[in-house]
Parts: C-alpha cells; sequence; structure tokens
C-alpha cells in the first residue's frame, strides 16, 4: 500500500520512492552540457576508468574503480535537491580539514593509492592549475562551471536505497555477487554511502535489472546525502545507453535554464565552504 509517495514493491521487496517531478541542481562543466554524462563500461577483468585521453584503464573487481556511487555500465546522471547539496558534493574532494577515516574513504576510489598519495595527489592537481593548495578552490575551477536547474521524472519510481527494507533486500540478493568483489561485510547504511565504490556499482548493476510491482524499471536511486544537505538522485539513464534519445531528456530529465554563474561570494557556497575549511577565490 503507498502511503505519501512511499510503498513496498510486492515483486521486489524494495523500498520505493513515487517520482513527481522534483526540481534538482546539478554543476556541470559548461562545455560539455548540463546534461551530459560519460558512459562507463565494464570487461571480463573488470571496471573500465574512463580517460578522456583515450588511454582507458581496467581496474581488477576486487579493487575500487574511480566512479561515482550509483553508477553501473552506461550512463548515469546525478542531482541535488537543492544548491547547498549540489555544492556540498563536489567541493567535499577540497576539503583541507579531512581526518584519517576520510582520507581511506576518498583514496578507496583509487586502487593501490594511499591516503596521503591521495592528499598529495589532490595538491599537485590544484598546484599545477593554480598554485593553490587543498583547501582552496581556484576561480578558475568556477569559470569552468555552471549550476544547472533539472526537473527529473515525473513518472516511475526511485529505490530508497538507505530503508531497511532495501537493506533486507541486498543483503540476501547480492552478497554473492559482492563476494566476488571482495566485500563480505553486511550491506548497511554505512556500505551504501561508504566509499567502496566496487559495492555500490554492484549493488546499482542488481537494481538496475529488476522488474517491479507495475512492470516498470527503477528511475534509479534516491537517497539522503551523507554530507547531511539533502536528497540527492542518480538516474540511469535508459534511453540514451539503448540508443533511441540523444540525451538526458529522452529519460524524462529537462534542463529548466541556462545554466547559471556561481561566484566567489554566492552565500550557499560560502556556507558550505566553511562547513568544509575550504577557501573560494
Amino acid at each position: 500500500m503507498e502511503h505519501s509517495g512511499r510503498l513496498t514493491c510486492q515483486q521486489t521487496g524494495l523500498s520505493l520512492v513515487r517520482s513527481n517531478g522534483p526540481c534538482a541542481y546539478r554543476i556541470a562543466v559548461t562545455s560539455r552540457g548540463p546534461l551530459h554524462v560519460f558512459e562507463r563500461s565494464v570487461t571480463p577483468s573488470g571496471w573500465v576508468e574512463y580517460n578522456p585521453q583515450g588511454d582507458d584503464v581496467v581496474v581488477p573487481w576486487g579493487e575500487n574503480p574511480a566512479w561515482s556511487r550509483w553508477d553501473t555500465p552506461g550512463r548515469t546522471l546525478y542531482a541535488a535537491a537543492n544548491r547547498e547539496a549540489a555544492f556540498a558534493e563536489v567541493l567535499q574532494h577540497h576539503r583541507q580539514s579531512i581526518d584519517h577515516a576520510h582520507i581511506a574513504e576518498m583514496s578507496s576510489n583509487f586502487p593501490g593509492v594511499e591516503g596521503q598519495q591521495y592528499l598529495n595527489a589532490v595538491e599537485e592537481e590544484l598546484e599545477a592549475i593554480c598554485s593553490m593548495k587543498i583547501g582552496c578552490v581556484p576561480s578558475s575551477w568556477r569559470d569552468a562551471r555552471l549550476i544547472y536547474s533539472l526537473k527529473l521524472p515525473g513518472n516511475g519510481w526511485w529505490v530508497d536505497v538507505e530503508h531497511p527494507d532495501t537493506l533486507a533486500v541486498l543483503n540476501d540478493a547480492v552478497k554473492l555477487r559482492l563476494a566476488q568483489v571482495g566485500i563480505s561485510q553486511p550491506i548497511d547504511r554505512g556500505l551504501v554511502l561508504g566509499g567502496a565504490r566496487r559495492a555500490t556499482a554492484t549493488i546499482a548493476l542488481y537494481l538496475r535489472e529488476l522488474v517491479l510491482f507495475d512492470g516498470s524499471l527503477p528511475l534509479g536511486v534516491q537517497w539522503e546525502s551523507k554530507l547531511g544537505y539533502g536528497t540527492n538522485w542518480a538516474v540511469w539513464l535508459r534511453k540514451v545507453d539503448d540508443g533511441v534519445a540523444e540525451d538526458a531528456s529522452g529519460d524524462g530529465v529537462v534542463c529548466l535554464d541556462s545554466g547559471n554563474e556561481f561566484r566567489q561570494d554566492d552565500p550557499e557556497l560560502l556556507r558550505v565552504a566553511k562547513h568544509f575549511n575550504v577557501r573560494i577565490f
């Protein structure tokens, strides 16, 4: 029975949230456009990490690829419920006051890279761009991006991946798949919101393939930002992947504007930056 737009799927046991066309925000590189998403892929040997220069790298199944949380083979678009949440998702990589647990989590996205190596690599990249250390966001980074307003699909269902019903299903259904990528721990909120991308990508692939009670396929995943700023969505762009749509608009994602600059003194940007101890230039 549906209650306040939520129900437990009688076919899969998952907790579902009805999509009512929520408005969302997305920060994107201007030259690529608001709905651009890189395609992910796998090989029999492991995850493929996309390289814009064309030298793609295959990461073994038992290591974490540099993928986003709910990526699967194909394309996945991410959006946030408010501007602060959108800023938080991108500014987290510039944080200065990072504790050891956070270092370990972030570096887990890069196979074979220790925590301090991760920080050193980020600092080197920032220095190459603007002679700045970690904890600073250069004006060149802002200048290359705009924040866009989107409208997400008005029909369909999101998987509430944090709900106890969903976690119970995953613990029964995905245990063997996770073992194959070297994950043996129980599936809980800590795992689905953690940094082990081989775990979340494996879960995402299972969820993406399910047929729901009404015969539809999930739109994607809904979850609350682990950073505390609100709801996030991951949209699986099935029609783009199938070649029947050119961009995410074919999957019900509509860009509502031409994008807006975010200045150095943007109040919401500064509020998140203050929380992260990051300087904006």
